[in-house]
């Protein structure tokens, strides 16, 4: 808290002295979000064939919706710092001077470092499920469900930045800095999207359309892995663009749990 005298110098929601603003994920090695800057992509409503938002919109923006400037602004911050410090690493004072104000004017905006992460996590999935989970669930066929799914996730992941780990997506891993009962929770909303992967996989066997062998649970969650993991090696600007990567990795992804049959039409 500040001392009175200077309290009457700056209030606890003054900014100190302006300085530029860095895009959501811009940080030592990491990110890959849409920063504040950015143009807004409109979302389209979702069907069984047109995806909510293409790799190239901006899901960083989406999870902010509906803030104030100043809430924008701390979320922004604590998303880059919590991925390029780690949660634990990250004390109020950094997030205070990140975001240009006192810490008294932070606490004014949010209650505490963890209420602050769950709420992160917390909106990352909420555009994770209308992007993704939603236009997916729409879709009746498991083999396009499928190849919308594994599209539309790597889009998710490969939001455009300049430093090639989106933020809001890797926010939702660290969720070792909640209590046991939210770990709960934000557990029971990846297991949904898990669970549609695995049904999905076991309606394909069940066509004989999968190859033989294979535990479908194991197949969902290594194909989630997979996406996930694109992060850790994609740098924009690379030798292949998004659409490339995305377009491999799909197709890896595909061959990984499909019979043999399946391609060779093409």
């Amino acid at each position: 808290m500040l001392p009175k005298s200077s309290a009457k110098k700056r209030s606890s929601g003054d900014k100190k002295k302006p300085r530029a603003r860095t895009a959501l994920g811009q940080g030592p090695g990491q990110g890959s979000g849409v920063g504040p800057g950015r143009p807004r992509t409109p979302a389209r409503r979702p069907s069984s064939g047109q995806p909510a938002r293409e790799a190239g919109s901006a899901p960083a923006l989406a999870a902010f919706d509906g803030l104030s400037a100043r809430r924008r602004d701390i979320y922004t911050e604590a998303a880059r710092l919590f991925v390029t410090k780690g949660f634990a690493a990250t004390s109020m004072a950094d997030l205070a001077d990140a975001v240009q104000i006192t810490k008294a004017g932070l606490y004014h905006s949010i209650t505490s470092k963890e209420d602050l992460l769950f709420t992160l996590i917390s909106r990352a999935m909420d555009t994770f499920d209308r992007d993704v989970l939603h236009p997916v669930m729409q879709v009746s066929d498991p083999m396009e469900r499928l190849r919308l799914a594994l599209r539309l996730h790597i889009a998710n992941v490969t939001c455009p930045d300049a430093d090639g780990a989106h933020p809001m997506v890797r926010i939702a891993e660290q969720v070792s800095g909640l209590s046991p009962e939210r770990q709960k929770h934000i557990a029971a909303r990846k297991r949904i999207y898990l669970d549609l992967l695995t049904r999905t996989l076991g309606e394909l066997a069940h066509q004989g359309r999968l190859a033989s062998g294979l535990d479908t649970r194991i197949c969902a969650l290594s194909l989630i892995a997979l996406i996930l993991g694109i992060n850790g090696w994609r740098r924009p600007g690379g030798r292949l663009t998004d659409e490339a990567i995305s377009a491999q990795i799909q197709d890896m992804a595909l061959r990984s749990v499909l019979r043999p049959s399946e391609f060779t039409s093409r």
